[in-house]
């Protein structure tokens, strides 16, 4: 859900400045891409973005694993 809403708010702050038919004739000016579709692609790229940031965040913060006979942590005390 993060990464869902998280790309809904970065549509919404892309979009209110750059039109989707602009960026169309930029990036690709040989294909019939409506607005309506620039906005899902725009959708799905900043989701796919966002949710890779969440999952990555997600692995970091798992803990490490104790292996057998590792002197690298000594106790304190």
């Amino acid at each position: 859900w993060p990464g869902f809403i998280t790309a809904a708010l970065a549509c919404v702050v892309f979009f209110a400045f750059v039109d989707p038919l602009r960026l169309r004739d930029i990036s690709f000016p040989g294909h019939g891409i409506s607005r309506g579709l620039g906005y899902t692609l725009g959708f799905f790229m900043f989701w796919g973005i966002t949710s890779l940031s969440s999952a990555t965040t997600c692995y970091l913060l798992r803990p490490a694993s104790a292996h057998d006979g590792d002197d690298d942590e000594v106790p304190l005390g």
